[in-house]
């Protein structure tokens, strides 16, 4: 029993100074011009990129990313939950730097947004393809029925390539 208290403790500690680690070599921050984006629409904004510590990054890349959770309950009736990314475009925005401690850079960024064929990918709650109320009311019932439900979240993903430990900073986006 002492052991598995010791190996419980040697986790979080582990955890807690990785991102201790991270958080002293500096942070990334994304800033949106907007919180909603039509597809296809490009998605532009900002990177900022605080030193703490002197860094060599690289490279500078920023990702749409849209993952896939699907909900359902398995042959004994037990709740499960499944997540797969299902779209990803990343645009490298910069290559190799050096930062020094207390250095602040800026970059702005423009990517392109979802494409227009994943209209169908959205999150709960939206419409999922399946035209109008009966569509809805169908897709309904069968979720009911199977106990399945699929939603998909969008996000966007800043990392900061460096030896080490690299800065990372997700933004979650909303499609309309």
């Amino acid at each position: 029993m002492v052991w598995v208290i010791v190996a419980g403790v040697l986790i979080v500690g582990g955890i807690a100074t990785f991102y201790i680690m991270r958080m002293l070599k500096g942070k990334l921050r994304i800033e949106l011009t907007q919180t909603g984006f039509a597809y296809d629409a490009p998605i532009t904004g900002k990177i900022t990129i605080l030193a703490k510590k002197p860094i060599e990054s690289t490279r500078l890349i920023i990702s749409l990313v849209a993952e896939e959770t699907r909900r359902y309950r398995d042959r004994d009736n037990n709740d499960k939950r499944e997540t797969r990314e299902i779209f990803r475009n990343e645009v490298v925005l910069a290559g190799s730097k050096s930062y020094s401690a207390q250095e602040t850079d800026e970059i702005t960024f423009s990517i392109p947004g979802a494409p227009r064929g994943m209209q169908g990918a959205v999150p709960s709650g939206e419409s999922s393809g399946m035209p109008g109320t009966l569509g809805s009311a169908l897709k309904m019932g069968l979720q009911a029925m199977t106990g399945d439900r699929r939603e998909v979240d969008w996000k966007l993903d800043a990392r900061l390539d460096c030896p080490g430990l690299d800065l990372v900073h997700s933004q979650v986006i909303h499609f309309m």
